[in-house]
């Protein structure tokens, strides 16, 4: 028997491809060694299916593709065996079992091909994927990403929420031609023969108060029997303007930007407020009851004005072949320009201190546990000659009349700013026009000082003028305040009990959003839950041992350009973060972006213009061009880091480090080398736990092969680091589901010395739906939302709880021992 050489060389080849496609893994550490294959070791997770039962994970919740399972890579062993044992030479002659085996040879190498161009596809896949708005960033998750209008307004079909960073009608009105603008009296009548009016149910409202827009036909006859093409139909528009036009304002607005038909807040044809109501169940699905003339608005929302107004307007084509905005008709193959009739204004809607009452109130520590910073925002603009300040007091009474108490109540002054379309990275968040970017107004922040420690304390804040701020004893009835709120002011470092004899509690979550991002309510249900267990603890109830911050790791608001967002989020979550501090980091949908960066524009101090973007990792432009900008300002952390991005701070037992996976964390980096200064300056005798938070894990078991390879990254820079220091705890979000890892884990193997991974991007965006991966390091999985809660029992025990928005029950808890 005798082989050709070239017939040898084909034979090497093919032997050494089935040994790579046999041998094939993951990029992850060796996860599937012999010592974590023992009995001794954590096998399967526990897979949670979101109903309220548990079971252990079998092959369908897995995805086998990575030779983590022992079963598998057993079997890859037994077929690399069978490889070698008939890839035996070939015959110069073939027999027919010649022939076979070289058929089985060709199919295995087939097979080997497979395997190989499926990991490529995939790659290839991902990487071409973008996210949700245009934004160009990978979107690895496939979410459902829909930026809800500022009156959070419902398609006509679907009943989804229209997406303000994609909406048909905005544009249109971008482009449209405006008629009979000047024909409407600033009063809500009518000039020029107009036969509708439109009107609200109240004189005057304030923020959240529901009204109803009505409408109906003023003149003789009926409706049908007015000028064709001007009739309120399924197709008219009714849009919103704040200020209204012809009103003083203390925004820097003009009177031509007011007239402007095209500077609304936001717009809905007469069917989308249809569906809306719908939706609401405001109306039901008669048709008598649809096509009644009126709009329902249940919370009147933030809009930081004295007046608004809403328009009523027809539409209809007009062809107009000149018009270079004209679009090309598909019935008829001409060009059609669309045209705006005003048929009736409302005239003013007076809200009540609009633009002066304090909103969006939020906490926030500091490097000090003898302060308190207060975020707070109104409308106004920088030319305003206004000082924020805070009064409080551990006396609820004296707030009522504190200039009779000044002995007892302490006031203090802050600072003021604010940002601008321009001081964004790129589109579409530095577009200032309906549905991206809108004027944050003003932003303000003031810290309450010579806090006693762990002491309930009441507060207000306000704008004063000024020309006031010397006669501190007659400014009272010059300030619009904001209600009084309280706070218990933070334990001090090594305390192990709260001053009543409770372990200190707090929660954690990450990936939230607002009600209508995703495909539902759960950032707003999330935040619900949240308000309720801070109210039910601070009211003490049997076993309660007072929350005392909430900790949100990334992926706030998602506003991602939809500027308005940051309002309806902020004012969301201030429903308790009026009452406990709200520490929050940065995600990859606050910060990342591909280009407009750089020095003197990247809030973070990055140079290059499109901040942090190794060749390893998926970081696009998932900010749509915000880059940090909102959230730096936004948000004042403890200042002994890089803002918002990284930071750290003690409060009893713990001590807190917040990191940003948006940024360089490498071996040399400036965020690594403030990481080992901080972790070295630990006093473990205070502060025995340490807790490390971020916004992309190092852990998970989703089957999401760039953010796998991005957490294997994030090991190799900075988990020997973690581990030399003895880190407890590691937070993270991200993924939107919630996952637990096995006890010590480091390196890929469980009781090893190392930490306990956490992953709970459960605060409301949409919950993820992909493969798993069969992971021996993994303890817990569960695909539903929710939030984590951590008790600090004392220095060598504390209980982490991962809770169920559904319900408010338990669904996943571990003790940390030491």
């Amino acid at each position: 028997m005798s082989t050709s050489s070239s017939e040898k060389t084909k034979l090497l080849q093919y032997k050494q491809l089935s040994i790579e496609v046999a041998t094939a893994q993951d990029d992850d550490y060796d996860d599937h060694s012999s010592s974590n294959r023992s009995s001794s070791s954590p096998s399967l997770s526990s897979y949670h299916n979101g109903s309220g039962s548990t079971t252990h994970a079998t092959s369908q919740h897995y995805q086998q593709r990575d030779g983590t399972n022992p079963q598998k890579s057993a079997c890859k062993r037994r077929r690399l065996h069978f490889l070698m044992k008939y890839f035996q030479p070939i015959t110069s002659t073939p027999t027919n079992s010649t022939r076979f085996l070289f058929l089985l040879r060709g199919c295995f190498v087939l097979l080997g091909l497979f395997t190989i161009s499926r990991h490529v596809v995939q790659i290839i896949w991902y990487s071409n994927t973008t996210s949700g708005g245009g934004g160009g960033g990978v979107e690895q998750h496939h979410h459902f990403h829909s930026w809800p209008t500022v009156l959070s307004i419902r398609n006509n079909a679907t009943a989804d929420y229209v997406n303000a960073l994609d909406n048909f009608l905005y544009d249109e009105m971008k482009v449209a031609t405006f008629v009979n603008v000047d024909d409407a009296d600033a009063d809500g009548t009518q000039g020029g023969g107009m036969k509708y009016n439109i009107k609200i149910d109240k004189d005057m409202i304030e923020f959240h108060d529901n009204i109803t827009v009505s409408w109906n036909f003023n003149g003789a006859g009926n409706d049908k029997d007015g000028l064709k093409g001007d009739l309120v139909d399924t197709d008219s528009v009714i849009a919103l303007y704040c200020p209204a036009a012809g009103t003083a304002t203390t925004t820097a607005t003009t009177t031509k930007e007011q007239f402007n038909p095209k500077n609304f807040i936001d717009a809905a044809t007469i069917s989308q407020i249809q569906s809306t109501m719908l939706a609401q169940n405001l109306i039901t699905d008669d048709l008598n009851d649809k096509i009644k003339k009126y709009w329902k608005i249940p919370s009147f929302p933030v809009i930081k004005e004295d007046t608004c107004e809403f328009r009523l307007w027809s539409r209809r084509h007009t062809m107009d072949t000149t018009n270079a905005n004209a679009n090309a008709n598909a019935n008829d193959g001409n060009s059609h320009i669309m045209v705006y009739n005003l048929l009736a204004t409302t005239g003013p809607i007076h809200i009540k201190n609009g633009s002066t009452i304090p909103t969006t109130i939020h906490l926030a520590l500091t490097t000090n546990n003898h302060e308190m910073l207060v975020h707070f925002s109104t409308g106004g603009n920088e030319n305003v000659n206004q000082i924020p300040m805070v009064v409080y007091s551990a006396i609820k009474e004296d707030l009522d009349n504190h200039n009779n108490n000044m002995t007892s109540c302490q006031f203090n002054f802050g600072s003021t700013t604010t940002y601008h379309a321009s001081d964004m990275c790129h589109s579409p968040a530095n577009l200032q026009e309906p549905g991206k970017f809108s004027s944050p107004h003003l932003l303000h922040s003031v810290t309450m000082v010579n806090l006693e420690a762990d002491v309930r304390y009441y507060y207000k804040v306000g704008l004063l003028d000024r020309s006031q701020a010397k006669n501190m004893l007659d400014f009272e009835n010059d300030i619009v305040w904001s209600d009084v709120y309280s706070f218990q002011s933070a334990m001090p470092a090594g305390v192990d009990q709260t001053r009543d004899g409770k372990p200190l509690t707090f929660l954690v979550y990450a990936d939230q959003g607002v009600s209508g991002y995703g495909n539902g309510d759960d950032g707003d249900r999330v935040a619900t839950y949240t308000q309720r267990e801070v109210e039910d603890r601070e009211e003490e109830e049997e076993g309660g041992a007072g929350i005392r911050m909430v900790h949100h790791f990334g992926d706030l608001s998602y506003a991602q350009g939809a500027s308005h967002m940051w309002d309806i989020w902020l004012d969301m979550v201030s429903r308790f973060a009026t009452s406990v501090p709200l520490m929050v980091g940065v995600g990859n949908h606050e910060y990342d972006h591909v280009t407009g960066g750089g020095i003197g524009k990247d809030p973070s101090g990055v140079i290059t213009p499109g901040g942090y973007n190794p060749k390893w990792g998926n970081y696009g432009s998932d900010s749509n061009g915000e880059c940090g900008v909102p959230t730096s300002i936004r948000f004042i952390m403890p200042a002994n880091g890089n803002g918002v991005y990284w930071y750290s701070y003690d409060y009893g037992l713990v001590h807190t480090i917040m990191l940003s996976t948006e940024h360089d964390i490498s071996p040399g980096s400036e965020q690594f080398l403030w990481l080992e200064m901080d972790l070295s300056a630990v006093n473990r005798t205070l502060t025995p736990w340490v807790i490390l938070e971020t916004h992309r894990p190092m852990y998970m078991i989703e089957d999401i092969a760039p953010n796998t390879q991005v957490g294997i990254h994030l090991r190799q820079n900075f988990e020997e680091l973690l581990h030399r220091y003895n880190v407890d705890l590691y937070l993270a979000g991200h993924y939107h589901a919630y996952f637990r890892s096995c006890p010590g884990l480091y390196k890929s193997r469980c009781k090893n010395g190392g930490m306990t991974h956490i992953t709970i991007g459960t605060a409301g965006a949409e919950l993820d739906s992909v493969p798993l991966l069969r992971k021996p390091w993994s303890a817990f999985f569960s695909a539903e939302w929710g939030y984590g809660r951590i008790t600090v029992a004392n220095a060598t025990a504390l209980l982490f709880e991962f809770v169920s928005d559904q319900d408010g029950s338990t669904k996943d808890s571990t003790w940390l021992l030491k």
